[in-house]
């Protein structure tokens, strides 16, 4: 079989950038058969309609995990734990399931003022600031683990090790894993499940005003959700409140900071920091990819695409589309008519969106106030191999 020329996204300088990749695949193949059998969307127009259809099927991820378990041979192994974890995954599902759960998710999680969290976290992470500083290991990898465990109401002495297991977790929404990941994810989703079983049972019997809480009472009123989906909708809540922000808050700085006139931009006028934070999430967006099934045969650029086919939908292509946004490959803060999907759309559209902006600001206009100077040190950054969820694994900085 003829190596895909188009669609290459192991290869390592994709990885760092896959910018290029998408440009060619937009202009000669934007509806792209790959060599693995998924459609390859990479247009905004295409990609926007996609998001906002009914016709197109979120799929249910466990079934997708299984055909890896089954293409490597270990069909008697129990992942079972998987499964379990992922059952209130609203992004996994459809309505009216989808629906049930959301709507009830609702009622507890929303926008209320997690302003005090936050900066009481960041003055907790940067009052340990040494120099050189690791802006992603030392503060946007452990900040949105804190701030979300707050608002949970979980023991601020977990937010650690629930770090590492949703790192570990999040590789589940990968498009390709190796049986290793398999059997870490199905490892992490057995301590989730654990914990969150024993979280579950104290706040029974203590109710607090975190969110876990709430969630647990106002399921004993209304039934909504059985045992396995409140633990799974438990899980699911600490994973989006932390894996969307630690994206945008990493590859966020790293751009900043290779674009010193930027960062003068907002050191002379914080009040463009919020225009600046959705040009970050159009220029690299934190979820470059996410899935979709073909609900009935239908045409998409001139492509014939049956019931069953799947989509990979590429939203860091489409916020790159040079038909929508002028001069894409820019980054322009003063950017007019900024309508960037990289936190999705319709039924399906992010619900930690007011949760990743908000700790961004507050982080740029903390670390603006606190230091005069910040530098990179390396200016070619590591990023985490996931095609996914795109982060850094580090970012180096001098600080004065």
């Amino acid at each position: 079989m003829a190596v895909d020329q188009l669609w290459r996204p192991f290869d390592r300088k994709h990885i760092a950038s896959p910018y290029a990749m998408y440009k060619r695949l937009r202009e000669e193949d934007p509806v792209h058969l790959s060599q693995t059998g998924e459609w390859i969307i990479t247009r905004y127009e295409d990609t926007r309609n996609i998001l906002r259809s009914p016709d197109f099927l979120v799929g249910n991820r466990f079934e997708w995990l299984k055909k890896g378990i089954g293409y490597f041979k270990y069909k008697d192994m129990d992942f079972s734990s998987i499964e379990n974890a992922m059952k209130g995954f609203i992004l996994f599902l459809n309505p009216p399931h989808h629906t049930r759960i959301r709507k009830f998710i609702h009622q507890v999680w929303n926008s209320r003022d997690v302003e005090e969290i936050v900066r009481s976290n960041l003055d907790q992470l940067l009052s340990k600031s040494s120099n050189p500083f690791d802006l992603v290991n030392h503060l946007g990898k452990p900040l949105p683990a804190m701030t979300i465990g707050k608002i949970l109401g979980l023991p601020p002495e977990d937010y650690a090790y629930l770090k590492e297991q949703g790192s570990i977790m999040i590789k589940a929404l990968d498009l390709y894993i190796s049986f290793k990941d398999i059997l870490h994810i199905n490892e992490a989703a057995k301590n989730f499940i654990l914990y969150f079983e024993k979280v579950v049972k104290e706040k029974e019997s203590n109710p607090d005003e975190g969110i876990v809480s709430k969630l647990v009472q106002l399921n004993k009123q209304e039934g909504v959700l059985s045992d396995d989906e409140l633990i799974s909708t438990c899980i699911l809540l600490f994973i989006a409140g932390e894996e969307t922000s630690i994206g945008l808050m990493s590859t966020g700085l790293y751009n900043l900071l290779a674009n010193p006139g930027v960062m003068s931009q907002l050191r002379n006028d914080q009040s463009k920091i919020p225009a600046a934070i959705e040009e970050l999430l159009r220029y690299d967006s934190p979820v470059q990819i996410v899935g979709r099934i073909t609900g009935k045969d239908t045409v998409i650029s001139n492509k014939q695409i049956k019931t069953g086919d799947t989509l990979t939908i590429c939203l860091g292509s489409a916020n790159r589309d040079p038909e929508i946004f002028k001069s894409p490959d820019e980054f322009l803060i003063d950017r007019a008519e900024n309508k960037h999907i990289a936190f999705g759309g319709g039924a399906h559209y992010c619900m930690g969106d007011w949760l990743a902006r908000i700790q961004t600001q507050l982080m740029i206009e903390t670390l603006l106030n606190r230091f005069t100077k910040i530098e990179l040190i390396d200016t070619t950054p590591d990023w985490n191999n996931n095609l996914a969820i795109r982060t850094l694994t580090k970012l180096p900085v001098k600080i004065e």
